[in-house]
């Protein structure tokens, strides 16, 4: 039987080995094969295919006018989560061990047809000597929240984020997101493709947030684009 130092050390391997894909995928080199899909709002949002699933991963870059550990603090609060990610219905925090974190989140209904989404995610706070932060998550069980035929259960494989110090003035950041999710189940393509989109312009969404800028872009589902 496993001890709780034993379940500790699996968990900080697990994301681990998250972080190191997270560092070797978000960055816009060659052979990551990234594809241009937009620019809107002055956040640049790439995707790239993932043979093995046939879906698509989403990266969103944007600057901030924020320091690095402001804008990891928000995004690292689960009770303002609803702040900036109008998809999800609720966030609750599960458990937490240093910066190890277990969240449950449900989504809202993306689409009429199609069920809600839940999921647990695991996450954890990374940090560079050059000052960038990085948290990492992925999905992962818990068993306080076992698997019910309602919500469905979702995954990310992976999904993070890196905040980037502007090395000439602290008081900006750029931010860059980077994910896949599978809904499981069935979706149509379409509303897959809308919420990645939604995911990417939640880097907007954050950078107003912190800005205190009033957003007159309602972050919604639309489907308009085809990864």
């Amino acid at each position: 039987m496993n001890t709780n130092s034993d379940r500790i050390t699996e968990l900080i391997k697990f994301c681990d080995e998250k972080f190191k894909l997270f560092k070797s995928l978000f960055l816009l080199e060659e052979q990551n094969h990234w594809k241009f899909v937009e620019e809107r709002d002055n956040i640049v949002i790439h995707s790239k295919l993932d043979e093995e699933t046939g879906l698509h991963y989403i990266r969103a870059e944007g600057e901030v006018k924020a320091p690095a550990k402001k804008v990891y603090e928000l995004l690292d609060d689960e009770t303002r989560v609803l702040e900036w990610d109008r998809t999800i219905e609720s966030a609750n925090l599960v458990e937490k061990i240093g910066f190890l974190k277990f969240s449950y989140l449900v989504a809202k209904k993306p689409a009429p047809l199609v069920d809600r989404r839940d999921m647990i995610l695991l996450s954890n706070k990374y940090e560079d000597t050059d000052g960038k932060i990085f948290l990492i998550g992925a999905t992962y069980p818990h068993p306080k929240y076992p698997i019910q035929q309602s919500p469905v259960r979702c995954k990310i494989p992976i999904g993070g984020w890196a905040i980037i110090p502007n090395q000439k003035d602290p008081n900006i950041s750029t931010i860059v997101y980077t994910g896949l999710v599978d809904p499981s189940g069935w979706v149509p393509k379409p509303v897959v493709n809308a919420f990645s989109i939604h995911q990417a312009m939640n880097v907007r969404e954050v950078r107003n947030l912190l800005e205190g800028t009033k957003n007159n872009h309602h972050n919604t589902y639309s489907s308009h684009l085809h990864l």
